[in-house]
């Protein structure tokens, strides 16, 4: 073989190796979004069910007569505000809402005994925490893809490729 054979199969092999780079590079994206995804959806899922819950929640605390009727109805705000948000980045500040407001409610039952006690309520608080856990879970699985996504598409070749594709930084939950 001369130097030229050599030199064209030189540059066939770097050819081959750079667009196996390419397709190797594209899917791990591809793939790691497709991840964000289904974890976004079952965190969606998990939040959906602690919608459901909270208008039992706030429709048995409101029949104890509590002095804060402001606090279930900042509940009830923060719901539906959050309902409506389908963005993960606008999602958090509204769940971060709801959740305070959640709590701020948990804090006030403190004072009211007999509904600390009432079995309705007990069973629906358990049932909140057992979806709190569920949710917390998932955006740990959640953010760990986000932020290995994000140092991915921060390093070479992940970065041109990642520009290349259109692909971005990802903000977290």
């Amino acid at each position: 073989m001369g130097i030229i054979s050599w030199v064209g199969l030189t540059l066939f092999a770097l050819f081959l190796f750079a667009a196996l780079m390419i397709i190797f590079v594209y899917f791990k994206l591809v793939y790691l979004k497709f991840q964000l995804k289904k974890e976004w959806d079952d965190i969606v899922f998990q939040l959906k069910a602690r919608y459901d819950l909270v208008p039992t929640l706030v429709s048995l605390v409101a029949q104890y007569d509590i002095k804060e009727k402001d606090l279930l109805e900042n509940i009830v705000k923060f719901r539906v505000a959050s309902m409506s948000v389908v963005e993960p980045e606008r999602k958090k500040e509204a769940e971060d809402g709801l959740t305070q407001a959640l709590k701020e409610m948990f804090d006030v039952v403190g004072n009211y005994p007999d509904l600390k006690k009432n079995e309705s309520f007990l069973t629906l608080k358990k049932e909140l925490d057992a979806v709190k856990r569920g949710i917390q879970l998932l955006k740990g699985r959640y953010s760990n893809i986000v932020r290995k996504f994000n140092s991915l598409i921060g390093s070479f070749p992940y970065s041109f490729m990642a520009k290349l594709f259109g692909f971005s930084k990802i903000n977290h939950f």
